[in-house]
């Protein structure tokens, strides 16, 4: 028997599963970059190998788009008469909640560099240059990189750079998706571009595939789309659907690989979406507060922690199996979330405004 909705609207079940989604997603983040790259070439380890591409390079990489879709949404929600006015305050708040965590955070890892490249090299060493060393062009590289489709000194804050552009773009956006014929012309000018044109990415900064993702958020928002009731002969079907690409993806190689990859993306998005609201608004469930509210902290923190845990961990175990390689790959995720969620309240009790101000006052 199906439940009741527990929300008095519909866009109150849709702003909660946002809530929601927000901590099992940057879970995601950290899985995404769990990933270890150098194996042993022996194919000791395929089936750690096999397993840690599922996880980190499909299923996890569905975080990026539920963000990207979450944040256009959210960007355009109440949006009625839009206004030059009205356009200036999202900036100023923009500016607020993204511009200010960007730039302390890309400083924060600049500096880390700097001290770890002086105090312990080994751990620091790889293709960044020295700080002590830097020239004009690589301290403005550092903050924004624009070259294909690198990212900041603080790899996951690509997201961030690349939101703030969509920011400054929302008129664009909104006078394309205004028009349901011209909006989806757009979107479908957007897929098309990301699954057919694959070095689209390369030459267009702004990839096409995060352009569509947030204005399909956008476009649920300006036309305030329901989404749709909960079926489970629908999720049964877009669950054998994910897994066959997921499959497939493991199966083929070359280009057709990469466009069965994205296919798993395209599916595995709305799915998750799907079954979260459906968790949210009719079974009641809800993240505790106490990792909720500590999501935008451990996104912007985790990156160099969680690759020195898993580079020390490496060099001290030394592992040859894949038992060996899954405790490091486990490890180094548990650790980053538990240090991030612990390290966000002892901030936020001792330190308030400062964690206030680094983190856009979330």
């Amino acid at each position: 028997m199906r439940t009741l909705n527990r929300y008095a609207s519909d866009e109150e079940g849709v702003l909660a599963t946002f809530s929601f989604l927000r901590f099992p997603l940057i879970v995601m983040v950290v899985i995404c970059h769990a990933y270890i790259y150098k194996l042993p070439a022996s194919g000791s380890v395929e089936g750690f190998a096999a397993l840690s591409f599922v996880l980190s390079k499909i299923v996890a990489r569905i975080a990026v788009p539920n963000f990207l879709f979450i944040s256009g949404y959210l960007l355009f929600r109440g949006v009625e008469n839009p206004s030059l006015r009205l356009y200036c305050e999202k900036l100023k708040r923009r500016l607020r909640t993204l511009v200010i965590p960007y730039i302390f955070w890309n400083l924060a890892i600049i500096l880390l560099y700097f001290m770890g490249q002086i105090l312990v090299p080994d751990l620091f060493s790889g293709g960044n240059a020295r700080v002590c060393d830097y020239t004009p062009l690589e301290w403005l590289q550092a903050f924004w990189r624009v070259d294909g489709t690198d990212s900041p000194i603080n790899p996951p804050l690509w997201y961030m750079r690349n939101l703030m552009v969509l920011v400054v773009l929302s008129p664009v956006v909104y006078l394309l998706l205004k028009n349901r014929v011209v909006g989806a012309l757009f979107l479908a000018t957007m897929l098309g571009l990301w699954l057919g044109v694959p070095k689209c990415g390369e030459v267009v900064w702004l990839q096409p595939k995060v352009v569509f993702f947030f204005s399909l958020g956008a476009w649920f928002s300006i036309h305030r789309v329901a989404f749709p009731k909960f079926r489970l002969s629908a999720t049964a079907v877009l669950l054998f659907l994910y897994i066959a690409a997921i499959v497939g993806t493991l199966s083929t190689v070359g280009e057709w690989q990469r466009f069965v990859y994205e296919v798993a993306i395209l599916l595995g998005m709305p799915l998750s979406l799907y079954v979260a609201h459906y968790l949210v608004v009719e079974r009641g469930w809800q993240v505790p507060s106490l990792l909720g509210s500590s999501y935008f902290f451990i996104y912007l923190y985790h990156y160099i922690p969680q690759a020195l845990v898993q580079r020390v961990m490496l060099r001290v175990l030394s592992p040859a199996t894949n038992g060996g390689y899954l405790v490091i790959y486990i490890f180094s995720v548990v650790v980053t979330l538990f240090a991030g969620v612990l390290l966000f309240h002892l901030m936020k009790r001792f330190l308030p405004k400062t964690t206030a101000f680094i983190l856009g006052n979330r």
